[in-house]
């Protein structure tokens, strides 16, 4: 398990711990710790830091309704160079807690509501004040195994004081996409996937999203500025 996006110059370790308990709940934990020889984006001398996580998952029914629920908390240490001074050499610790929760209930075969909750808690030593960021969203979820058609709707709050207290939302996409989008500042973000299957061989598939922010002019810098409050994707 790598901290940065590629291991180089760096050392550690990971424990991992994962155990099933009775009436559909299992426990996992996670402890990584590592030490980078080399300076890294965001500090340039040799440092470290560490990550303990506790998760546990249940999947069961609720009357006659199949659900899931996700719950998982995530404690993140690392040290940054101190931006207030001059010295290269000058280096801090920072902390970030999140928690996150997932519940998931299908209503009616193929018909599933999902609701997500994330919440982020950012720490610095050389800060007297915690940043904080939360977001909460509510998808409904059609995948009928023999209907042609598939897709998702989904709604989402989100408040983040900064970019170090970021959130990052679950997304469904279309086939070989990846969506996970990262949310700060305040606002809402509305997504639509549909996939329809033509015949065994041919497929369409569409997603639009729209992000809109409170209280800002401009959206994104440099040349992907987009004036207003509000970005699409299609």
């Amino acid at each position: 398990m790598a901290e940065s996006s590629s291991m180089q110059g760096e050392q550690g370790a990971t424990l991992l711990i994962d155990g099933s308990l009775n009436h559909g709940w299992q426990l996992q934990g996670t402890a990584d710790c590592w030490h980078f020889t080399q300076p890294q984006y965001g500090c340039y001398q040799k440092s470290w830091g560490y990550e303990l996580s506790a998760r546990a998952l249940w999947n069961g029914t609720l009357g006659a309704w199949p659900s899931d629920l996700s719950l998982r908390y995530r404690m993140k240490a690392k040290q940054k160079n101190n931006t207030l001074t001059e010295k290269t050499d000058d280096v801090y610790g920072c902390y970030l807690h999140s928690v996150d929760s997932r519940f998931s209930l299908e209503v009616y075969e193929g018909l599933v509501l999902r609701t997500q909750a994330r919440m982020r808690l950012y720490n610095a030593q050389i800060a007297s004040t915690n940043e904080v960021g939360w977001a909460v969203g509510e998808a409904i979820v059609w995948q009928q195994k023999n209907s042609p058609i598939k897709g998702e709707v989904q709604g989402a709050w989100f408040k983040a004081n900064d970019y170090n207290c970021r959130l990052y939302f679950t997304e469904r996409n279309i086939l070989y996409g990846f969506s996970m989008p990262m949310l700060y500042g305040e606002g809402m973000r509305v997504s639509a996937t549909m996939s329809y299957k033509i015949s065994e061989r041919i497929q369409a598939e569409a997603k639009y999203a729209l992000t809109n922010y409170k209280n800002q002019s401009k959206v994104g810098s440099g040349l992907q500025t987009i004036e207003g409050c509000t970005k699409h994707d299609l």
